[in-house]
Order: structure tokens, then sequence, then C-alpha cells
């Protein structure tokens, strides 16, 4: 029953994170929850590509979608939240050289269209938007209000540094740099080494 939950607000900024396509789906097993937040389906298909973006949208249950004033995507959104059926009426004159064989038939056709049309995507206000539940649940849409939250914790705390601890960062990260060289003059000697043995052999 545990549950983990990880908001990414803006994923496309974190630029492609190559294990996210895998941890997503397996970490709903370990009480694993993701929110992400992104503007548009096409940010995602250009950083992971289109597959990878309709696997990690595929997963993703429950959906908020808000304004969207792009057709495109206004119209992948309609299509996203869903269809009904409607029962349409029709009718169909004939008409004869004889007064007679003017007829009227009426007919019925089941016909799908989509829940909400792209315009009214288009037209949503602010705070406004229509949410998709996993199961036999109706989509909703939604008016929110704005509320401001208490300051619980400063933006920002820098980090005090021990002058120390941090001489002794310094030392091992010069001599893991020197290390480094070394190792690399095994396999790369010097060129003023090389340059004057050289020399020698072309005389």
């Amino acid at each position: 029953n545990r549950r983990v939950w990880y908001f990414c607000d803006e994923i496309p900024t974190l630029h492609k994170l190559p294990d996210l396509v895998e941890i997503v789906p397996e970490a709903r097993k370990f009480g694993g929850c993701y929110v992400f937040g992104i503007q548009s389906s096409t940010q995602m298909e250009d950083i992971y590509g289109e597959k990878a973006a309709a696997t990690l949208l595929d997963v993703m249950n429950t959906r908020v979608f808000f304004r969207s004033p792009s057709y495109k995507i206004a119209d992948y959104v309609a299509h996203e939240i869903g269809e009904k059926e409607i029962l349409k009426a029709s009718e169909q004159y004939s008409y004869g050289a004889d007064p007679v064989r003017d007829g009227v038939s009426t007919g019925k056709e089941m016909e799908r269209v989509t829940l909400v049309s792209y315009s009214d995507i288009q037209s949503l206000p602010d705070l406004t938007c229509y949410v998709t539940l996993p199961g036999p649940y109706p989509a909703v849409k939604l008016a929110l209000k704005y509320q401001e939250r208490p300051k619980v914790a400063p933006e920002f705390i820098p980090r005090e540094m021990n002058p120390e601890a941090e001489a002794r960062l310094s030392a091992v990260l010069a001599a893991r740099e020197t290390e480094g060289r070394q190792m690399a003059s095994l396999f790369e000697p010097d060129a003023e080494k090389v340059a004057p043995a050289a020399a020698e052999r072309q005389a």
C-alpha cells in the first residue's frame, strides 16, 4: 500500500532521461506514482521519439487537459477525451412525375462524435480543464480555484562549507587528477619525448 510520489513539471526541459521509459511502467508495481506536466505531446516526441513518447503517454492513466490554442493539439486532446454515440434521424424525399409517387421516408443511423470539440479545448478559460480517469468513468470538466499556499521553507538554502573538509576534498581531487594523467601517459607518450626519437630515426 506504499505510495511514492514524483512530481515533474515541464519534464521536456530535463532533456532525455534514458531510463524513464522503463522506470515509469515498472515503478507502479512498487508504489511509484508519477505526475508529469507537459505543454504538448509533440515536445515528448521531439525528445524521446514517437514510439517512446507514445509509451510514456500510454502509461499515464489519469489525464488532465487544459487549454490548447493549436488546432492539431486541440483535436488530439478531443479524441483522447473520448467519443459518444448519437442516434441521428434522417429524412429522404422522393418526387415523381405523378403526384401520387411523391413520398417521404425517415430513418435513423448511429453516429460517433467526440464528447467535446477541438474548439471547446481551444476556448477553455484559465484554471479549467477536462479530467479522464481509468476505468468506466466519464470525462469531467473541472473549474479550479487558485489557492495561495503558505510559505513553509525558504526557496534556497546555501551550504555552509567547512574549510578543513574543503581542503581535504581539493587534495583528493588533485591526487585523482595527477593519477589520471599518469595513467594516460602510459597509453599516450608525451609528444616532446616522441618527437626527438622520430627525428633521430629519420637522420
